[in-house]
């Protein structure tokens, strides 16, 4: 059973031995490009690459994959988390460039089924064509008649062989309710 008590006092780890751990120390690398080159140099030894080719035939995302490269190799203090997050993309394709050798079908993000990236769908088509409008009316006019431009074409193909544009829409009328008149309120 947990009890809240039962754990370090705060400032505990400041009474250790400095150097206890290897992130204590001053990292091994300090330049990203060394770090690439090292932490490449260690996945391309062929028992470490088969392991990752596995782990993607598995469905482990390179984002995965990635992190637990980073994270290892902050904890034995080869680089820093800053430098870690600097080599993060090379290791990224790295990791890619292994999965496309081996025809591996590669997962690139771990957050969705399908490896694909999320994207945030924050705003609807008009308040973005709104936002468009204010920020960059260039834009925003050269939309528009492109718009324009389609919408003429669009009743040029549909009319009918009299030239009479086709109805593209709902008309007023489709809506309209029943009418009411004295025999709907008799029946009710």
């Amino acid at each position: 059973m947990f009890h809240k008590f039962d754990k370090a006092p705060p400032g505990h780890s400041l009474t250790q031995p400095k150097g206890k751990w290897a992130w204590d120390k001053p990292p091994v690398f300090s330049e990203p490009m060394q770090a690439v080159d090292f932490v490449i140099g260690k996945m391309k030894q062929p028992s470490t690459e088969k392991g990752y080719i596995k782990m993607m035939l598995a469905g482990v995302s390179i984002e995965d994959l990635t992190q637990s490269v980073l994270i290892g190799g902050f904890a034995k203090g080869f680089f820093s988390p800053d430098v870690g997050a600097l080599i993060q993309p090379s290791i990224a394709i790295y990791l890619m460039g292994v999965a496309v050798d081996n025809n591996i079908p590669v997962r690139v993000f771990s957050d969705t089924k399908e490896g694909l990236a999320k994207f945030d769908e924050g705003m609807d088509d008009m308040e973005l064509l709104d936002a468009v409008r204010l920020q960059n009316p260039e834009i925003y006019n050269t939309m528009r008649e492109r718009e324009i431009e389609q919408a003429k074409k669009s009743r040029a193909r549909s009319a009918g062989m009299l030239g009479v544009a086709a109805p593209t829409g709902p008309t007023p009328d489709m809506f309209a309710g029943p009418e009411e008149g004295p025999e709907m309120e008799e029946e009710a």
